[in-house]
């Protein structure tokens, strides 16, 4: 799957709206996965760019190929699925806010260092 010179697999996570999410540039990277609830926006999606989908998103955490996970989810949705990915061994890339309050913050910089 890797043929660029230091890529990285990436997987994005979203909550409707695929098109606006994935319409980025990958320069140094290649995207491996998409997951989302929205099943039919995910098939085309997901052929368009070939890649294997997903509707849960810890088949995408738990995919060892898979080396970073960009979470544009719900805000209350942030904490959760970046802590299960970092413990997961996985560079995260979170919109903002990073997550709903400052404990929940805290808890994802602990995770984080770890």
């Amino acid at each position: 799957m890797r043929n660029k010179i230091y890529s990285i697999l990436v997987a994005l996570i979203v909550c409707l709206n695929v098109q606006a999410k994935v319409d980025f540039n990958l320069e140094k990277a290649e995207l491996a996965y998409l997951c989302d609830i929205a099943e039919d926006d995910l098939e085309m999606y997901g052929k368009k760019y070939g890649v294997p989908t997903t509707t849960d998103y810890n088949v995408v955490v738990e995919n060892p190929d898979i080396d970073a996970i960009i979470i544009a989810l719900p805000d209350h949705l942030h904490a959760e699925v970046a802590i299960k990915a970092m413990r997961a061994g996985k560079h995260v890339l979170c919109e903002k806010p990073i997550a709903l309050n400052l404990d929940e913050c805290k808890e994802m910089v602990k995770v984080a260092d770890e």
